[in-house]
């Protein structure tokens, strides 16, 4: 059965504690969510919600079901997965994401993505934002540096703020090889202000469950730090047109 995007909205919090106090439970996709409706409404930014979108949509150049393109057709629908176009730039300028009317200030999101090539070095990183700034392309990221590939890579936590040229690393670890098929899930989430707090994890699908292969922490009271709600959503990097991965379903869970 095909599932269609999926914006759910709650009055309650979210039972539980999992990154920075949210719980994802089962996850999202293979062991998470069942099917949804299309025209789902959108996110209410005063009560608790969750936010799901497998994107079992048609072929579109469009991502669709709300999505924002900072840059269009870097990013397009294809066989209910979410590619790489042709028309690549930064990573600033490639990240897709919600509506002002959805921004959060506190809250988790993960991304899946199937990887398609480790041949080369693509300069194409998997990546999350949360508290995001379209206009200046600040937020708080976590993202695999170059990708998944046949040697270890860095996994980065890091900000770019308004008064940041380029981005500042404030937590970086290393994840392992990895081969064509696999399948890996990030996950980000973001809470408090004074300072603000931020867990990232990088996890692998093992034949039935996620398990949990590297996790990063950082707590940032800098004068740049992002302490207001923003934005939240995906991206990536330059790199080949057809690009070494491709992402599914996506998640997002606040209190």
């Amino acid at each position: 059965m095909s599932r269609g995007p999926v914006v759910i909205a709650l009055a309650t919090g979210a039972a539980g504690c999992g990154l920075v106090g949210f719980d994802a439970g089962a996850g999202a996709g293979r062991d998470g969510p069942g099917p949804g409706e299309d025209g789902a409404p959108a996110i209410d930014a005063a009560v608790s919600a969750t936010f799901f979108d497998p994107f079992e949509r048609p072929d579109s150049i469009a991502l669709d079901n709300g999505w924002i393109e900072q840059s269009p057709e870097v990013f397009t629908l294809a066989g209910g997965q979410v590619v790489r176009g042709v028309a690549a730039t930064d990573w600033t300028r490639n990240f897709v994401h919600r509506s002002a009317g959805e921004d959060r200030r506190d809250l988790e999101v993960s991304i899946e993505f199937e990887v398609l090539d480790v041949t080369s070095v693509p300069l194409d990183w998997p990546q999350l934002v949360v508290r995001g700034r379209p206009a200046t392309f600040d937020g708080y990221y976590l993202w695999i540096e170059e990708g998944p590939g046949p040697s270890a890579r860095p996994l980065h936590l890091a900000r770019k703020g308004a008064a940041e040229s380029w981005w500042t690393a404030l937590a970086t670890s290393t994840v392992p090889s990895a081969t064509v098929g696999q399948r890996f899930r990030l996950r980000l989430s973001v809470a408090g202000a004074s300072p603000v707090g931020l867990v990232g994890s990088y996890e692998r699908f093992d034949g039935g469950s996620w398990t949990e292969v590297v996790t990063v922490q950082a707590t940032d009271d800098s004068a740049d730090a992002i302490t207001s709600a923003g934005t939240w959503g995906f991206g990536g990097h330059y790199g080949s047109a057809a690009g070494p991965y491709r992402y599914d379903n996506f998640a997002m869970q606040a209190p």
